[in-house]
């Protein structure tokens, strides 16, 4: 076992055995917490990942596309394919195919 594992298991044994000294609900009000910064943390990572790829696309874009010709910067529109589209139908409510049920017939007699 490498010095950083030992170091890492005992750091890991330390908070262990602190959790276990909380009570029920400061255990409870630390799982949350401890949720709720991981997936902030998530969150974040993806926006940096997402904006490098975007920032890629568009870098990839200036230097594929343009005439050379003015310095005008001006944004294109996008592709009929880039476009975003509805083509939602919009269906009418079902209505039952049962027939509502009928009184029974009076007796007149």
């Amino acid at each position: 076992m490498s010095e950083k594992e030992q170091t890492r298991d005992a750091a890991y044994e330390k908070a262990r055995a602190a959790f276990e000294e909380l009570g029920i609900e400061d255990r409870a009000a630390f799982l949350i917490e401890a949720a709720a910064v991981t997936l902030g943390r998530g969150v974040e990572e993806a926006g940096r990942t997402l904006a490098h790829v975007l920032e890629d696309l568009f870098t990839a874009g200036d230097d594929a596309g343009g005439d050379g010709e003015s310095g005008a910067t001006e944004t294109p529109k996008p592709k009929a394919a880039a476009r975003k589209t509805t083509t939602r139908k919009t269906t009418r409510k079902r209505t039952s195919k049962k027939t509502p049920p009928q009184s029974p017939p009076d007796d007149a007699s």
